[in-house]
């Protein structure tokens, strides 16, 4: 059971969008391209180790990607992708956070349970070498095509239940809570002043800038495509690039509209809850 989808992170997202609004001549541009292209290699490579995860038939499995939970002193781990079953957990990518889970479990008043780590090699060519004092490591370290054998090895291992169905929904509820995804300024951590940024409604399709609206479309003048509702990635952006609320200004600012009306009518088709009365209002885009 997939409780924590593979999905891509909040610092990924942010690069995204960060290089979809700098301009081509900035000078951070091809730092911003090259963070971009090592984080979706990354992420290509935990979708491999997430595909073979979700194939896994066995129903007793709990799959929890992404997770960053506090230890103590306020600061986080993070775990790439934690199999939680009765009898054993597996912590796969990961090495170091290991007893660090250990001691979350500890501290939370759960039993001690065989926890096993696991490194996966996404990358199907990729030729390990290793010196005679060092051939421990190819006990941890795997291809991902021998992900589903080892993980029905571990069961054979242990077959003792140290957890029941009770037990592990409990610990899956509150692994869910106590996650705290990494909250990043992505334009503090490039040196990038709001106003470097381009503004507009960007393309879905094919991310071009800006959008033209008309008779309550944007449209597209690259690819030509149409949509009423494509300036809800671009609010995205401006989630992930400024801050979660937005006054009527403000939206009008980013998106590129001169009309206060129709900038108003697009916050009111979404919904949203608001602090505030006429101008000083601001719209809450995440809760």
């Amino acid at each position: 059971m997939i409780m924590k989808p593979c999905n891509k992170s909040v610092g990924i997202l942010a690069l995204e969008a960060l290089n979809r609004r700098i301009p081509e001549l900035h000078p951070k541009k091809k730092y911003v391209e090259e963070d971009v292209r090592k984080n979706l290699a990354g992420f290509k490579g935990e979708m491999e180790v997430n595909r073979h995860l979700v194939r896994l038939h066995n129903p007793a499995y709990r799959i929890f990607h992404g997770l960053r939970l506090s230890e103590m002193y306020e600061e986080h781990f993070q775990m790439d992708f934690l199999l939680i079953s009765p009898s054993f957990f597996l912590l796969i990518e990961v090495i170091r956070q290991k007893n660090l889970f250990l001691e979350w479990l500890q501290r939370n008043d759960f039993p001690d349970i065989p926890i096993e780590h696991l490194v996966v090699i996404a990358n199907q060519h990729a030729i390990i070498k290793a010196s005679p004092q060092h051939f421990s490591i190819f006990d941890v370290l795997i291809n991902s095509d021998y992900l589903s054998l080892k993980i029905e090895m571990l069961q054979q291992k242990y077959q003792s239940e140290t957890f029941n169905q009770h037990e592990l929904l409990k610990l899956s509820t509150l692994l869910l809570t106590s996650d705290s995804p990494l909250q990043i300024n992505i334009l503090q951590k490039y040196a990038i002043n709001e106003d470097e940024l381009l503004n507009g409604v960007h393309c879905p399709i094919c991310f071009a800038l800006p959008m033209n609206r008309k008779n309550g479309n944007w449209i597209c003048h690259s690819c030509g495509y149409s949509s009423p509702d494509s300036h809800l990635p671009s609010l995205r952006d401006y989630t992930l690039l400024k801050k979660h609320t937005v006054t009527n200004k403000q939206l009008r600012l980013f998106l590129g509209i001169e009309s206060e009306t129709i900038a108003h009518r697009i916050l009111a088709s979404m919904a949203l809850n608001f602090t505030g009365i006429t101008k000083t209002r601001e719209y809450i885009l995440i809760e």
